[in-house]
């Protein structure tokens, strides 16, 4: 997203708890304005606050609310998957939260937003037929006998991409709001 994101700002900060995606997004050729930093994005204050902030697929309404509050001045854009369940849930205990309940919790607390959702292709490309089936064998309900490779190449398809394949095409609604960091109330802001 900081690439997708870098042409139209002056400064983007790439932040992340994962030290394999920091990784990832160094190995790659970074335009000048791109600065990669691993922190805990809701627990990290910045020296100045940002101008706005993303959080892509990750943050309870609380947690986004008290990080925004204290690190940003501008516009807030948040982007959740419709409905609680992951794709692949094999019934954890506790789901994540959707993007209904993101949008009625700031409602409750008073919050003005605008929201809309986006159909979205958020497939999965691999390497290998191996690699779809430990895919499918770690994440998804199918009895692992039952994934053979015929199986797996009915679900994928075949693409004309040497290092990725086949891919497993899954068009989800994603939803995406944003709200002005002002907006916040001052109580979110101690939490």
């Amino acid at each position: 997203m900081s690439l997708a994101l870098a042409p139209y700002c002056r400064a983007v900060v790439a932040a992340d708890l994962s030290a394999e995606a920091i990784r990832h997004l160094e190995a790659q050729p970074l335009p000048p304005n791109v600065e990669p930093r691993r922190c805990d994005v809701l627990a990290d204050t910045p020296d100045e606050p940002y101008d706005a902030m993303v959080f892509c697929f990750f943050g309870r309404t609380d947690e986004i609310l008290s990080a925004a509050r204290r690190q940003c001045t501008g516009t807030v854009a948040v982007l959740k998957r419709c409905g609680r369940d992951h794709r692949f849930s094999r019934g954890k205990d506790h789901p994540r939260q959707g993007f209904e309940e993101l949008c009625r919790e700031l409602e409750e607390k008073g919050i003005p937003y605008q929201s809309r959702v986006l159909e979205l292709d958020m497939g999965q490309p691999f390497r290998s037929l191996e690699d779809a089936a430990v895919f499918f064998r770690t994440h998804s309900r199918d009895d692992p006998a039952e994934l053979t490779p015929e199986v797996l190449q009915s679900r994928l398809q075949r693409r004309d991409d040497p290092e990725f394949p086949w891919y497993f095409p899954v068009n989800e609604p994603i939803g995406l709001l944003w709200f002005q960091a002002c907006e916040i109330p001052d109580k979110e802001k101690e939490r």
